[in-house]
């Protein structure tokens, strides 16, 4: 039983770390750019 769950464990780890590059770096980009669009668009409101 434990041999199994060791199994999808390092499955599931190596599905994460081939994602865990691309994704991370897309949603910290994200992250980044939504304060300054939410920003510029209250900005723009107020002109």
């Amino acid at each position: 039983m434990s041999a199994k769950t060791d199994r999808e464990r390092e499955r599931f780890a190596d599905d994460t770390d081939k994602w865990a590059g691309p994704a991370g770096i897309i949603a910290i980009i994200a992250l980044g750019l939504a304060p300054i669009v939410l920003l510029a668009e209250w900005a723009m409101s107020l002109i």
